[in-house]
């Protein structure tokens, strides 16, 4: 059985599932978001954490409606700051900061993510 999804598809990998691998979970919100879901935020997904928007320890699921890639930055930001996420069915994060402003993340503004492309990833680049 596939992961991937269409891109509006949200397909739940979580505790109680078919027994999906971590790393096929993984694979897929990477796919699926392709770059920090932090709004204004371009690092590529495969070198993001990948987070739960409620917490493991608070009865928060691993589905992919509750993660999301977010860069150690923002990470660290969300947990450390007092930044909240919270995640839509269509797959919008609301952001809402400390003092209360909110700042949308919609699905679909993320490029492809070309990081196992050699030549459009640095870090792999042959020369």
């Amino acid at each position: 059985m596939s992961v991937l999804s269409p891109p509006s598809a949200t397909r739940q990998v979580g505790r109680a599932k078919e027994g999906l691998s971590r790393q096929r979970q993984v694979e897929h919100v990477i796919a699926r978001d392709r770059i920090c879901r932090f709004p204004g935020c371009r690092r590529r997904a495969r070198r993001c954490d990948i987070d739960h928007q409620t917490p493991w320890d608070e009865h928060g699921d691993t589905d992919a409606c509750n993660l999301e890639c977010l860069c150690t930055r923002h990470h660290h930001l969300k947990h450390e700051a007092g930044w909240t996420v919270h995640g839509h069915p269509d797959e919008h994060l609301v952001w809402i900061t400390p003092t209360g402003h909110t700042y949308l993340d919609p699905p679909g503004r993320h490029p492809v993510d070309r990081t196992s492309d050699p030549v459009a990833d640095p870090d792999n680049c042959p020369f």
